[in-house]
């Protein structure tokens, strides 16, 4: 497992080792602040930070959830307890190894203020010990015609956190009510809650929103023993049952051919000689 590079090139992420995406949207940026990266305050310890501590979106998000790191090729490059400082959450920037408050993307970390990019969309939350601040573009690209879809904002973070909305991996709490996923409402309204909650808090406060959930498909990287040990478990229940089966069925089988036997050998008895009497 490589280590987190200290004197990493800017064009390559420092957990990974691998080049940076080229889209904006899956690079990761970490601050030292909680307040919100688009919030231009006394504290200039977000700018600072944020200039230097760019990674792999995907890979930074998987970082302070201490789980193991996985590269393009799928090939788990960081276990989940490698290296100093590494719990069910990593508190420690990979890049300047200071705290980390805050994390968003590349988007948003190349918006100082929110009024330069009106159009920049954000979604803010709080998930562990971290707040996200998180772009939702408009549409995203698909296919080979390039068909876009609306991107919601429920969407966006079950995608960087890794999580699955249609199978209740994620929900999303405000002031400790669940607001998503919500039967009564469609996804865009949904989307259009999230946002505006979002834009209520982004100036400045820590983000109203609260999520919940498992990333998708982790439990049985981070823990192959167990996976291990109930497929032996399993293996074991039904050898059992095939072996009770088989002893049964050939009892009963048996049993018949023994009572066929009897009934060949054990001949009727003789009539009486009253029955062969003629009145």
């Amino acid at each position: 497992m490589p280590p987190v590079a200290d004197n990493t090139p800017l064009s390559l992420c420092p957990i990974t080792l691998e080049s940076l995406p080229e889209s904006d949207l899956e690079i990761g940026v970490v601050f030292g602040s909680t307040s919100s990266p688009l919030f231009d305050g006394d504290d200039d310890s977000n700018s600072k930070n944020g200039n230097l501590c760019r990674c792999s979106l995907d890979a930074l998000v998987r970082y302070v959830q201490g789980v193991p790191v996985v590269g393009r090729d799928g090939k788990v490059l960081r276990s989940a307890t490698t290296g100093p400082s590494r719990g069910p959450s990593s508190l420690v920037c990979p890049v300047c190894h200071g705290p980390i408050g805050s994390i968003c993307d590349g988007a948003i970390a190349s918006t100082e203020k929110l009024g330069e990019k009106a159009s920049v969309q954000v979604v803010s939350f709080r998930y562990g010990k971290h707040n996200y601040y998180l772009s939702v573009p408009s549409s995203t690209k698909k296919g080979w015609f390039r068909q876009t879809s609306k991107m919601t904002a429920q969407d966006r973070i079950a995608s960087v956190l890794g999580m699955n909305i249609k199978s209740g991996g994620l929900k999303i709490l405000y002031k400790g009510k669940v607001i998503c996923p919500d039967s009564r409402k469609s996804a865009e309204e949904i989307s259009k809650q999230l946002l505006d909650l979002s834009n209520a808090s982004v100036m400045g406060s820590k983000p109203s929103l609260v999520v919940m959930g498992t990333r998708s498909g982790d439990e049985v990287i981070s823990a192959p023993g167990t996976a291990s040990s109930s497929y032996r478990e399993g293996m074991l229940s039904l050898l059992r049952w095939g072996v009770v089966f088989l002893f049964n069925t050939t009892r009963n089988i048996l049993g018949g051919l023994a009572l066929f036997a009897k009934s060949l050998v054990i001949m009727p008895a003789a009539p009486n000689d009253d029955d062969r009497r003629i009145w």
